[in-house]
């Protein structure tokens, strides 16, 4: 979980309930970091997770490896995430990596004066 004042300046994308937010089988070019409300995490029917502590990221892992998706993300109430949108696949996961050091910087100053 990251702080909200450490991803503040990321774009805002909002979603309503029920909106697919990432699909299954895809490569998603964004990793979200929720703001507010509350997602879900869905394979085959099957909840694995739910997300609903603000600063807490999801997406990464696919953008990150490169690779599709293995589950769906579904809004349960309205949201609003974070995250850096790219062009290509490359140039999202080069953001990708620049936001979490971003944040993970902003964090540790914030913890420790540094």
């Amino acid at each position: 979980m990251i702080p909200l004042d450490s991803i503040s300046t990321l774009p805002e994308v909002s979603f309503s309930e029920g909106d697919e937010v990432i699909s299954v089988n895809t490569h998603p070019e964004t990793i979200y970091f929720l703001k507010s409300g509350k997602v879900e995490v869905v394979r085959e029917g099957i909840r694995l997770a739910l997300v609903k502590t603000p600063g807490s990221a999801f997406g990464e892992v696919s953008l990150l490896l490169n690779s599709p998706t293995t589950a769906t993300v579904v809004a349960l109430a309205a949201l609003v995430g974070g995250g850096p949108a790219g062009a290509g696949t490359r140039t999202a996961r080069s953001r990708c990596l620049d936001a979490v050091a971003a944040a993970g910087t902003a964090y540790v100053t914030a913890r420790t004066g540094i």
